[in-house]
């Protein structure tokens, strides 16, 4: 009996703290980050400011636990990348591309978060750490293209890894503050991927 109740107990903590993220995450991508309060997000959320700081001890440390859920969804997709080998540039294109949509829904998030980081020294630090991780998570994914001879083998898992990254903040850069066309950042992530892809094709 203790059991479930713990059981239904974590489901409901769990249930909270995605209601707060999900409503922060909403708020921030349609209005000022700066602006946007602790209260307004919990409010939002259907629960009090304690029960925020319960979950969270600043807007900071919930776009850091947001960042993270992301990361380790494209961390399942590199490990399906290798487990299932057809298609897997396609699927490591799709997984860069979905992961840009999932944490850059609108502009104005966009560039929230991008301004954020200059700022913030604490948010600054944690999306370096992001930043150095990804290119550890496409290791294996990247290595197993080359045994397989898809991917070139001129050049280190690592290096691939890390020019993605570098290709990946370059276009929500440039998406966010200077793409005058309106274009789908979905769209612009993925021709830009893909160009590089086809130049490191095995």
């Amino acid at each position: 009996m203790s059991r479930r109740v713990n059981m239904n107990r974590e489901r409901n903590k769990e249930y909270t703290k995605r209601k707060i993220i999900e409503s922060a995450i909403e708020l921030f991508s349609i209005q000022d980050y700066q602006k946007t309060s602790l209260e307004e997000i919990s409010k939002k959320a259907g629960v009090t400011k304690t029960t925020f700081f319960a979950y969270f001890k600043t807007k900071e440390e919930l776009l850091y636990d947001f960042d993270l859920e992301q990361l380790k969804v494209f961390e399942q997709r590199m490990e399906l990348c290798v487990k299932d080998s057809q298609e897997l540039l396609s699927k490591l294109r799709e997984a860069i591309v979905d992961m840009a949509k999932n944490l850059h829904k609108t502009r104005i998030i966009t560039q929230n978060l991008i301004h954020l980081g200059t700022i913030s020294p604490v948010y600054k630090k944690l999306l370096s750490e992001i930043f150095n991780i990804l290119p550890r998570i496409m290791y294996k994914t990247i290595q197993h293209g080359q045994e397989i001879g898809v991917i070139t083998k001129n050049i280190s898992p690592m290096i691939i890894g890390e020019n993605l990254v570098k290709i990946y903040i370059g276009v929500i850069v440039q998406w966010s503050f200077l793409d005058e066309a309106n274009k789908d950042l979905a769209e612009v992530m993925d021709d830009t991927i893909k160009n590089y892809i086809s130049g490191i094709e095995g």
